[in-house]
């Protein structure tokens, strides 16, 4: 593989790497912006996750809401249903036996009412104690057995007769009521209830444990892990699960006695360390409004399950965050290194385009030295041998008188004179350019070269023109200017045939702030392969014998010593050839009186 092969290889590869221009001129230039948006970009992307398992969340919740409530709602129907049957038993029972006493014999009422009292003690209804009165006074009762630890509660007279009092204001229809619990009394909700006969003049009573029936309505509803509540339409709670609650619950239950559902407590937080919605429950009643007992009853479930799940989903919802967040400061750390390692690998190729560069110079500088050598050798060796060769060909010119004589030796005479000129170019080429720049007239030096390079080509027919400011001014040696004006309008010029016109003109200021200098042609133009290579020594696109081949490259030269360059393109109509000069400026004049050639030229040859 060759060096340039090489190289090549080398700058595809950095092409291929390097891929961040503008992340580059971030980190290198301005690494505040660059912090201040890697933390912005994390910030967002956090925004956005903690947004997203935010939604995402919050409609778990939701759902999660609803499947208790639909749980919840679904009991409180079925307890509603079972209150309502055991309503209804209740008054079948009291019924049975009001329909007894009027249909047996008056000398039997007592003892079948009496029996039938003693039946429905022994059944599974919960009867505590059973009365059956005719005109307010008792005629039997039947009390349940109780064991010591658990006696029969002992109710006041005066509550059998008011219960009995609201019984025959509505003969046929139960009446109900509170009975006053003693504050030791294992008991903590009886009811007394209360039906009488149509004519209202006997009346049957019962005294009913709540709890107990509710306890029995509850198994048979299967719910053991939700609580039960019951009230009276009246505000009497009849079944209380001793929960934290049972206020919120009465009044809600009081303020809609239809149905409805509440949250108890807190809904559960989307937090994962809180623990302030452990104790809440969903709230679901329904009421059996219209039936013989007007009760409501509320069925509520724990939401701690609901808030374990949201907690597990909310660490996994952080986990998530975290884990995208480590995952993006990675990527940010990657792109900074790979940001760092392209300034580092754009630096080497830098500083390898540099040292390249300046090799190219030192073996354009040894060429020139060598070129020049042997130019001043030439010059040495061959000046004294061709002078007297001229000046005997100008002697023989004066004396001989044939025409066709005269004519060969006048050819002798002008190839010594171009081999003297070659010998000049070379000389002018290789040696430095040291001559002092000053303010230059660009229009008038150029008027003045064009009316001297106008005489030798207005027999072919060619327009010269300049087209030159008067205004336009140049820090240049006014004689090394006019020698490259002279080049290239004889380059021009001989590129051209009858018809063709030559426009010097000026362009400009270019990214740097020079001055150009344009002549364009309409001539043949040159071939575009050999663009290129127009300013390299020796070449030459004329015929043989009409070029030396070292004119623009003495132009190159002259533009480098003056710190600009010099450009060759191909236009529409023919070729341009455009010279950069350093603008005057009267305020920077000794500087550029006393200007150096430091300054590398850059050389352009595109079409």
């Amino acid at each position: 593989m060759t060096k340039n092969s090489r190289r090549g290889l080398h700058f595809a590869k950095c092409n291929v790497i390097c891929k961040i221009p503008m992340m580059e001129v971030v980190v290198k230039r301005r690494p505040l912006v660059w912090i201040l948006g890697s933390a912005t970009l994390i910030a967002a992307i956090a925004a956005a996750v903690a947004f997203v398992g935010k939604e995402l969340m919050g409609e778990r919740r939701d759902l999660l809401l609803t499947q208790v409530e639909e749980q919840v709602a679904s009991a409180a129907t079925t307890m509603a249903a079972l209150v309502r049957d055991r309503g209804r038993d209740i008054r079948n029972d009291m019924k049975v036996v009001i329909d007894a006493r009027r249909q047996a014999p008056k000398s039997q009422q007592l003892d079948i009412i009496r029996s039938h009292l003693i039946a429905l003690n022994r059944s599974t209804r919960n009867y505590l104690q059973l009365w059956f009165l005719e005109n307010g006074a008792v005629l039997t009762e039947v009390s349940g057995y109780r064991t010591p630890e658990n006696p029969l509660p002992t109710v006041p007279h005066n509550e059998i007769e008011e219960i009995e009092e609201r019984a025959r204001e509505t003969p046929g229809t139960i009446a109900a009521m509170q009975a006053l619990v003693p504050i030791d009394s294992p008991y903590d909700c009886l009811r007394l209830f209360g039906l009488a006969t149509h004519d209202g003049s006997a009346a049957i009573v019962v005294l009913v444990n709540m709890d107990a029936a509710f306890d029995a309505l509850q198994r048979r509803a299967s719910l053991p892990d939700l609580d039960l509540w019951v009230v009276d339409v009246d505000g009497s709670l009849l079944v209380d699960p001793d929960s934290i609650w049972s206020q919120q619950v009465s009044a809600a239950l009081l303020r809609d006695k239809i149905s409805g559902r509440a949250i108890l407590g807190e809904k559960p937080s989307l937090w994962p360390f809180s623990d302030a919605s452990m104790d809440s429950q969903m709230l679901a009643w329904r009421t059996t409004q219209g039936q013989a007992f007007p009760w409501v009853t509320a069925v509520a479930a724990p939401l701690d399950g609901v808030t374990l799940q949201l907690r597990e989903l909310a660490n996994r919802v952080l986990f998530a965050t975290i884990l995208i967040l480590l995952l993006v400061v990675t990527a940010v750390t990657l792109i900074v290194w790979l940001a760092n390692r392209q300034v580092q690998l754009k630096e080497r190729l830098q500083n390898a385009a540099m040292i390249e560069k300046l090799r190219e110079q030192l073996l354009h500088l040894e060429k020139l030295s060598t070129m020049g050598q042997v130019a001043a050798g030439l010059a040495h060796e061959m000046g004294t041998p061709l002078g007297v060769i001229a000046i005997r060909v100008e002697q023989l010119i004066e004396q001989i008188d044939s025409p066709k004589q005269r004519a060969a030796l006048s050819v002798m005479r002008d190839e010594i004179e171009r081999i003297n000129r070659i010998m000049r170019q070379l000389l002018d080429m290789s040696r430095p350019t040291t001559g002092r720049k000053e303010e230059v007239d660009v229009a008038r030096a150029a008027k003045q070269v064009a009316d001297l390079v106008a005489r030798r080509y207005d027999s072919r027919g060619i327009t010269l023109r300049v087209d030159v400011s008067s205004t336009v001014r140049v820090c240049a040696n006014p004689d090394q200017l006019q020698q490259v004006l002279l080049n290239l309008l004889v380059n021009a010029c001989d590129a051209c045939t009858s018809g063709d016109h030559v426009v010097v003109s000026s362009c400009g200021p270019d990214r740097q702030g020079r001055l150009g200098i344009a002549i364009d042609d309409t001539g043949t133009g040159i071939n575009d392969d050999a663009l290129a290579s127009v300013f390299e020594p020796f070449f030459t696109t004329k015929a043989p014998g009409q070029g030396t081949g070292l004119g623009l490259t003495i132009v190159r030269e002259i533009m480098r010593h003056h710190g600009g360059h010099v450009e060759a393109v191909n236009t529409l109509e023919g070729t341009r050839v455009t010279t950069w000069w350093t603008p005057y400026d009267s305020e920077a004049q000794p500087a550029c009186a006393t200007a150096t050639n430091s300054v590398e030229p850059t050389v352009l040859a595109t079409n």
